[in-house]
């Protein structure tokens, strides 16, 4: 214990001076002050810890699915789900989608709000409808949210499957981009 402690007085700036060569007694650190000084120095290596592993991405996921983030403010999650370039960001893909249906499906679909939103939501990753075929995690995370939304205009008008040709899926993305950019009217 006495070793554990002068090593926490070391590592925090604290001397030890023998008692013959101090000028005054009020000069040598307590115990309550070596104490005081280690817990200290253990919740800062804790702290520096904690801000290491903060994943920003993980955060802004659980926001929005909580609520805590608006609406409206999809757009975080929107850039995680087209990048498909950056490796680092594949494994939050499925993940912000997932957020965003979680997020919609409990908030009223008829409310203007929440169409305007939800709208805007699958404008800002309906591009990938436009994906290469070997993007296969995009034209299924695509597939998943129109269908979750606007299933019957999906397989009805629109006729989109991620499998489908290149061809194919631009004749439903120009249905699908005018659906949504008409408010979602017919």
């Amino acid at each position: 214990m006495k070793a554990a402690l002068f090593a926490a007085a070391l590592l925090t700036g604290l001397t030890f001076t023998s008692p013959a060569g101090a000028a005054d007694a009020t000069d040598l650190p307590t115990l309550e002050d070596i104490h005081t000084a280690a817990v200290k120095a253990k919740a800062d290596a804790v702290e520096r810890v904690k801000a290491a592993n903060r994943d920003p991405r993980k955060e802004a996921l659980a926001a929005y699915r909580s609520g805590a983030t608006p609406l409206d403010q999809f757009q975080p999650l929107a850039e995680m789900i087209n990048n498909s370039k950056d490796a680092a960001m594949s494994p939050y893909r499925q993940a912000a989608a997932q957020a965003l249906l979680a997020r919609f499906k409990v908030e009223d679909a008829n409310d203007p709000f929440v169409r305007k939103s939800r709208a805007g939501a699958g404008l800002a990753i309906l591009d990938l409808m436009k994906a290469s075929s070997s993007d296969t995690v995009g034209l299924s995370i695509v597939g998943e949210v129109l269908n979750a939304w606007w299933r019957s205009k999906v397989l009805s008008d629109v006729k989109f499957k991620p499998t489908d040709k290149f061809k194919n899926r631009m004749k439903a993305y120009r249905k699908m981009r005018s659906y949504l950019q008409s408010g979602e009217k017919e």
